[in-house]
């Protein structure tokens, strides 16, 4: 987790090594057609990969591997805080976010429109498991083996996992921190999962 101090520190040095704004490439081996290709932010050059929520890129904002989140608007981090701690939800890092409008993901969200533009404390590990790996691309474990399986020899065509029920996986699935870390927000210490796997009490009942 990098400190608030820390990242003004890393602000300012952004802002003084570039004179123009970061040069926009493509490919970088992810899903979306653009990514953004920085200065040394996190010890190593770093990909900035367009930030989405719900399957639906939101503008200005970016996501990186190791866990942060650039507003390319105010050319800074955006400061990851502890949304609540060791209670009976766990301890979550959040982040705020900003919309175009408060209807922006009415259509991915099952219908619901903000009140605000402005959403406060969202979760990172999630923003940053859909930005870089999302579940179409990259399904849980259990079931990535028949994800994108075709049926063959007499229903040729025909998915093996139906529609409905990837769409049930997309709605419910939860992203879990492997080593049960949520300060720790690198994509390869998260998973998608589903609520049974993730709970924590669950989890400590296995450590016990």
């Amino acid at each position: 987790m990098i400190s608030n101090r820390q990242q003004h520190r890393i602000n300012q040095e952004y802002k003084s090594e570039l004179n123009e704004p970061p040069v926009i490439v493509t490919g970088g081996g992810y899903s979306v057609d653009t990514v953004i290709s920085s200065t040394d932010v996190f010890g190593e050059k770093s990909n900035f990969i367009p930030l989405t929520k719900f399957g639906k890129v939101i503008p200005e904002f970016y996501a990186t591997a190791e866990g942060g989140i650039y507003d390319a608007k105010k050319a800074r981090w955006c400061p990851q805080r502890v949304q609540f701690k060791n209670d009976s939800r766990g301890t979550r890092m959040g982040v705020n976010i900003r919309l175009p409008s408060t209807d922006f993901l009415f259509n991915v969200n099952g219908g619901y429109s903000y009140t605000t533009r402005h959403l406060l404390m969202t979760p990172v590990h999630r923003l940053i498991k859909e930005s870089l790996e999302p579940i179409d691309l990259y399904p849980p474990d259990r079931l990535s083996p028949e994800w994108d399986q075709v049926i063959t020899a007499d229903m040729v065509g025909q998915k093996r996992i139906p529609e409905p029920y990837k769409q049930w996986v997309r709605d419910t699935a939860l992203v879990d921190h492997i080593d049960d870390n949520p300060e720790n927000n690198h994509i390869t210490n998260l998973r998608y999962e589903t609520p049974v796997t993730n709970c924590r009490f669950r989890k400590k009942q296995e450590q016990l």
